[in-house]
Parts: structure tokens; sequence; C-alpha cells
């Protein structure tokens, strides 16, 4: 007897066709619906219109506009080609959120992951703004889903190194736009974890061992490198932690009010 769930499971398209509709109705309508009036918006705005034309932009403030600065520069300055590429990321990341749970679960658990990202609060705040790091979150979830993918599903050596490969490249292009501390290095340590719990399988090949245990030796050598930082606290910009450190300066009465706002902008 065939049911519709039956053939829910035959259809993987489907989920991600739902997937997709939902991204184009939550992230892609009313791009240009409210303006750019919240200042931290403006200011984003200002850099990324500076890095479409050409001119000199701080790296802090350029990594922050550059998404931005890409919709400026092929479709023209206004709201809606700011937003646009960062809206796409958004939809990038719930795809390969649902890629990642029907490679390793099912068509089930690629809609429930596909809907927990498109309705998680701080990837909506990242994903519909200039100057969010949903970019950060496609790199990251790339990262994840090529390096498991070489460690659980391949049986090919030359595969498996060439995701291992992928997955390192995705990485450290996370670790280039947001600093190793929050780019690279969550999915390098998730990474790790899984090599972790997988490594004494012994039904494996010698070279899936290998790469698990590259991972791990991966996650530890960057963990220790990203703390060294963190303790050597050089003034200076830095890969690994992704900022410059600053000094503690004793809140004013205009810094809660200024959260508060933020806080109300839609």
């Amino acid at each position: 007897m065939s049911t519709g769930l039956l053939r829910f499971d035959r259809r993987p398209w489907v989920v991600f066709a739902a997937l997709l509709a939902l991204c184009l109705a939550t992230l892609l309508s009313g791009l240009s619906r409210f303006g750019i009036w919240d200042p931290w918006e403006l200011q984003v705005a200002d850099y990324a219109r500076g890095l479409a034309q050409g001119h000199g932009v701080p790296f802090s403030q350029a990594r922050r506009a550059i998404v931005a600065a890409l919709g400026f520069r092929l479709l023209g300055v206004h709201e809606w080609t700011g937003r646009l590429p960062g809206a796409l990321c958004g939809v990038g990341a719930v795809l390969a959120a649902g890629a990642m749970g029907l490679r390793f679960a099912g068509r089930h658990a690629a809609l429930i992951a596909g809907l927990v990202t498109l309705s998680s609060p701080i990837f909506l705040l990242n994903a519909l703004p200039m100057g969010g790091q949903v970019l950060g979150f496609l790199l990251q979830a790339l990262t994840i889903w090529a390096g498991a993918a070489g460690m659980l599903l391949s049986n090919n050596i030359r595969a498996q190194a060439l995701l291992t490969i992928t997955s390192l490249a995705y990485a450290w292009a996370s670790a280039m736009m947001f600093g190793m501390l929050m780019g690279g290095l969550p999915p390098i340590i998730a990474l790790g974890g899984l090599a972790c719990i997988t490594l004494g399988d012994n039904s494996d090949s010698s070279g899936t061992r290998v790469i698990r245990g590259l991972w791990v030796l991966v996650a530890v050598a960057t963990s220790a490198m990203v703390a060294w930082d963190i303790h050597a606290d050089v003034d200076r910009y830095s890969l690994w932690t992704g900022g410059v450190p600053t000094g503690v300066v004793p809140a004013g009465f205009d810094q809660p009010l200024e959260r508060i706002f933020h806080g109300l902008a839609p």
C-alpha cells in the first residue's frame, strides 16, 4: 500500500523545493520594504558603496561590507541590491543544512534541519540586514558537510582526500573573513569531535583512520593556536582572533539605550 509519506521519502527534491519556497518568502521578499535607517546598517552601506566604487576602506570594515559591495557593484547602489547577496547566502546556508540532513540521516532530517536553520532568530538577524555574518554560516555549513562526508561516506581515498582539502579550504575562507575564533574554529572542533567519536571503528580503512586522525590533530592544533594568541594579547590585528585587543571602556548612559534601540530594529 502506497502512502504520501513513502512518496515523500522517494522524492528528495520535494524537500528542497519546499525549503527554497520558504527561503524566497522569508529572505527575499521585501528587501527594500523598510529602508536603511539603522545606523549600524547605514555605516555598512557607506563602506560597501566605497568598496564598489574602488575607494579605500579599512580592512575590518571591508570584511563586513564586502558581500553588500558585490550587490552594489553588479546591480547598482540600491537598498535591495545591498541586501540581496546576504539573503542569497542565507538561502545557500539553509539548503546546505538540508543537504547535510539528507546525506547523513534522511529526507525528514533534511526538512527539519532546513526549517530549524531558517527559523533561528540569530540566523535571520544576520541574513536580512547588510553587514550580517550569514556568509560565515554558509562557509561553516559547507566545511562540516565536506569534512563529514570525507570521514563517513566515502571508501575512495582520493575522494576522501579531495573532500578533506575542500573542507579545510572552506574553513580557511571563513577564518579569513571572520577570524579563526569565530569563523573556522567552530566547524573544525565539530569535525574533530566527530572524528574522535568514530576513530575506534575497526571496519574503516587505513586511509579513513588517517583522515580522522588528521581532523583530531587539526582541531587540537588550531584550538591551541587560538588560545595562545588570546593569551599573548598582542596589540595588532590577529587572524586567529579576528580582531584587535581593546581596553575596557566604562559604559556610558547612551550605550544601554543604543542596544535597546537596535533590539527594537526590524
